[in-house]
């Protein structure tokens, strides 16, 4: 058997005609195209969806921070207020 049996679908470069050529070129660059914007596209939905992450974290800590704030504050007030009457 030879290679030329074993790969049907060989392409000779030299028997191409210049529209062959042109096609594959732009089928090339087309699909460039499609996977850069497939890849920002992918990539702009993942760096938003971690912006909105970030912020639901910072909010949830500054509300924790709050309420550890005013916990501390009326623990250090019970306490002020027992060292007042002793």
């Amino acid at each position: 058997m030879t290679v030329m049996e074993l790969t049907p679908i060989m392409l000779n470069l030299a028997e191409l005609t210049p529209m062959e050529v042109g096609a594959i070129a732009v089928a090339a660059l087309i699909g460039i195209a499609v996977g850069f914007f497939l890849t920002q596209m992918v990539t702009g939905n993942t760096l938003k969806r971690a912006n909105e992450e970030r912020e639901r974290l910072l909010e949830s800590a500054k509300q924790e921070a709050s309420t550890l704030k005013k916990e501390t504050e009326l623990e250090a007030e019970k306490n002020d207020d027992y060292g007042t009457r002793t």
